[in-house]
C-alpha cells in the first residue's frame, strides 16, 4: 500500500516531486485564468484581488509548469474562513504562517497532476511578487540571466526543492527592492555566479576535513598533532560564511600542519596498522604506492632491524602518508560528467567537458596537489560553462513553421517579419537553448507585430457601380432593403477578413437583382433623369454621375446615391410623343421626295 502525502519524509517528497523545468508554454496563462474563476466563484468575495505570478508569469523564460497564484484578502477578512473554503475545493495547505499560508493543488500520491497550482494567501499590500514579475517581464535580457541561473541550478537540486529554491531567493528578494536597478540586479546575478564558483572550495575543505578523521593522535606526538587539530577546527568553521581566498588560506593551512606531522617511533608497529587503512581509491595511484612502499619497508624492519631503526620507517610512513594526493573531489566531478546527457548539451561546450576529461586520466595517475586541485577546478567550470542544447526544441518549432504570404501584409511589418523568421529557421544546428529562446523571441515579437492590408472591395465597387442613379421606377421596399445593405457595409476590414468583404459583395448584387427585378412600368422616371429600358435589367447601367451624398470615412468615392427613392412625377410625356412622331413623318416625306 502506498503512502499517503502526510506519510512521506522529506527526501520521499522530493523524489515523487522532482524539480522540472520547462520551455514556456501558452498553456500557463489559459490555465490561471480557469482557476483565477473558480476561485472567484467558489470564494464569492467582490473584494479579493487575484494574480498571475511566479515564473510561468514571465514571458519566453523556462520555468516549473506549476501556475503560481497569489490570492490577497482585505484585512478584516479572517485567513481561515479563506482557508477552509480552498480546502473544501481541491486545495492541501502547505504552511502556515501569521499573515501567510500557502496550498498547492494536483500533488497526488502518483505525482503531479497534468496541471499543477500553488496559491499563496496573503493580506492587502503583502505582494512583492507582483514587483518580481513586472520587473522580469521589463528586462529582458535580465530574465534571461534569471533563466540560466535556475536551468543551472535545476540540474544539481533536481532532487531538493528546498536548496533550488534557497539558491534564488536571494534574487527575488533583490527584485522586490524597490532601490533595485537593472544595474545592481545584474551586478547582484554575477555575485552568485561567483558564490557558485566558491562551492568548490568548500567541497575541498570538507575533503581534507574528513581526511582527518584517518589519523589517530596517539600515533604522533602532542604538539604537532595539537597543531594539526587547530588548523581543522579553524577550517570548519569558515565552512557557513567563509570567502573564498579564506576557505583557499585555510587548506593550503591545514596541509602544512598535517605534512609537519611527528610520528611516535615507539609505535611502528601501531603506524604501520593505521597506513594499511588508507583507501587506495581515494588517491592518485603514485601518491598510495610510495605509501606502500614505505609499508612494506617497516614492516620488513620490524622483522630484521633493531628499534634504534624504527625512528626513520615511522617518518617514512608519516611522510608518505600526509604526502597523499587526495582525488575524492576531482573523482566526484569525473563521476557527474559520466552521468550527463551528452545530447542534452551543446556539441561545442560538451566537447570542452570530454577533453577536460581526458586530461584527468593522467591526473589521477601522478598528479600533484596543484595539479589535482586545478583539474578539479577546470573541469567543475567547463560543467558550470555547459550549455543545454536548443536543437531538439528548435526542430520541433520550426517543423511545422510556414512563411506567412508577404501579399497579406504591409511591406514594413513583413520585412521585420521575413528577417526574423529566416534568423530563426536559418539557425545552426548545435544551438544553445537559450541563443534558441531569443531568437524565437524576437521571431514572436515580429510574427505578432505583422499588419495586414486592407481588404480588397473591387467586387463590392464594381456592384455598386452598376446601381442606377435614378431608382424612383423600382419597388421602394426592394430599395430600402439594398440602402440597409449598404450601411452595413465597413470599409476598415482587412485582408484576413475578405471572407466578410465578399459575403459584403454576395449580399450587395441579391439586394441589387432584386431592386432590378421590380421595375415598374407606371413608375417612370422624371424626364429630367435618364429612362431604363426594358432591357436594362442585368445590364450595366451609365453611372458617370457624380453622387451627391459624401462618403463615408475609407469608403470608395463613387458610390451611388440611393438613399432618395422617387414615386413618380407629374409631367405628361403625350405631348412630347406627338410632336417626335410629326417629326419622323416629315423626315419620311422630305426623303421620298429626294428619291424622286
Amino acid at each position: 500500500m502506498k503512502k499517503s502525502l502526510s506519510e512521506m519524509t522529506l527526501e520521499e517528497m522530493w523524489k515523487l516531486f522532482p524539480i522540472i523545468l520547462s520551455e514556456h508554454k501558452s498553456c500557463w496563462r489559459e490555465w490561471y485564468n480557469k482557476e483565477e474563476k473558480r476561485i472567484a466563484t467558489f470564494i464569492g468575495m467582490k473584494n479579493i484581488k487575484i494574480y498571475h505570478i511566479g515564473s510561468t508569469a514571465i514571458n519566453n523564460i523556462w520555468a516549473k509548469p506549476i501556475v503560481d497564484i497569489l490570492l490577497e484578502i482585505p484585512n478584516d477578512i479572517s485567513m481561515s474562513v479563506i482557508k477552509e473554503m480552498l480546502l473544501n475545493n481541491g486545495y492541501i495547505c502547505m504552511h502556515e504562517e501569521k499573515n501567510r499560508k500557502s496550498f498547492n493543488r494536483g500533488y497526488t500520491n502518483e505525482g503531479f497532476a497534468e496541471k499543477v497550482f500553488h496559491l499563496h494567501l496573503h493580506y492587502y499590500g503583502d505582494n512583492d511578487e507582483l514587483f518580481f514579475r513586472d520587473y522580469m517581464n521589463e528586462n529582458f535580457v535580465l530574465a534571461k540571466k534569471y533563466e540560466k541561473l535556475k536551468l543551472s541550478l535545476w540540474k544539481e537540486f533536481k532532487y531538493n526543492r528546498d536548496a533550488y529554491t534557497n539558491a534564488k531567493e536571494a534574487l527575488e528578494t533583490a527584485v522586490e527592492d524597490e532601490t533595485t536597478t537593472p544595474m545592481t540586479f545584474k551586478e547582484l546575478i554575477e555575485k552568485l555566479e561567483n558564490k557558485g564558483k566558491s562551492l568548490v572550495s568548500v567541497v575541498e575543505l570538507k575533503e581534507v576535513i574528513n581526511e582527518y578523521e584517518t589519523f589517530n593522535s596517539e600515533l604522533y606526538t602532542k604538539v604537532t598533532f595539537d597543531g594539526y587539530v587547530q588548523a581543522i577546527d579553524d577550517g570548519k568553521k569558515l565552512l557557513e560564511n567563509g570567502t573564498t581566498k579564506e576557505i583557499t588560506d585555510q587548506i593550503e593551512a591545514i596541509h602544512v600542519k598535517k605534512q609537519a606531522l611527528v610520528p611516535n617511533s615507539d609505535l611502528l608497529e601501531d603506524i604501520i596498522q593505521d597506513a594499511m587503512k588508507v583507501d587506495s581509491k581515494n588517491y592518485t595511484i603514485d601518491s598510495y604506492n610510495k605509501l606502500q612502499a614505505a609499508i612494506n619497508d617497516a614492516q620488513t624492519a620490524v622483522e630484521n632491524t633493531t628499534r634504534d631503526q624504527y625512528d626513520v620507517h615511522a617518518t617514512n610512513i608519516t611522510n608518505a602518508k600526509t604526502a597523499l594526493v587526495n582525488i575524492t573531489a576531482l573523482k566526484d566531478m569525473m563521476n557527474k560528467v559520466n552521468k550527463l546527457d551528452e545530447s542534452s548539451y551543446t556539441k561545442e561546450s560538451y566537447q570542452v567537458v570530454a577533453d577536460m576529461m581526458k586530461d584527468t586520466e593522467q591526473v589521477i595517475i601522478d598528479g600533484n596537489v596543484q595539479e589535482v586541485k586545478e583539474a578539479t577546478t577546470n573541469l567543475r567550470q567547463a560543467i558550470d560553462k555547459l550549455e543545454l542544447s536548443g536543437t531538439k526544441a528548435w526542430k520541433e518549432y520550426v517543423q511545422n513553421l510556414k512563411l506567412k504570404d508577404s501579399a497579406d501584409y504591409t511591406v514594413e511589418s513583413y520585412k521585420e517579419y521575413k528577417q526574423a523568421y529566416d534568423n530563426l529557421v536559418g539557425m545552426n544546428e548545435d544551438l544553445s537553448l537559450v541563443e534558441f529562446n531569443k531568437v524565437k523571441f524576437v521571431y514572436e515579437e515580429a510574427l505578432e507585430a505583422l499588419i495586414y492590408k486592407t481588404a480588397d472591395y473591387s467586387k463590392v465597387q464594381e456592384i455598386l457601380n452598376k446601381i442606377p442613379e435614378d431608382l424612383s421606377a423600382f419597388d421602394a421596399k426592394k430599395v430600402e432593403a439594398l440602402n440597409k445593405i449598404i450601411a452595413t457595409i465597413d470599409y476598415n476590414k482587412k485582408i484576413n477578413e475578405q471572407k466578410v468583404v465578399d459575403q459584403y459583395a454576395q449580399n450587395l448584387q441579391k439586394a441589387l437583382d432584386d431592386v432590378l427585378k421590380s421595375f415598374n412600368q407606371t413608375n417612370k422616371p422624371s424626364e429630367d433623369k435618364p429612362s431604363i429600358d426594358s432591357d436594362v435589367l442585368g445590364e450595366e447601367v451609365d453611372t458617370t454621375k457624380k453622387p451627391t451624398v459624401q462618403p463615408k470615412p475609407n469608403q470608395p468615392t463613387n458610390i451611388k446615391n440611393v438613399n432618395g427613392v422617387k414615386t413618380g412625377d407629374d409631367v405628361m410625356i403625350a405631348p412630347y410623343a406627338i410632336l417626335a412622331m410629326c417629326a419622323i413623318g416629315v423626315y419620311m416625306t422630305l426623303r421620298k421626295r429626294k428619291q424622286g
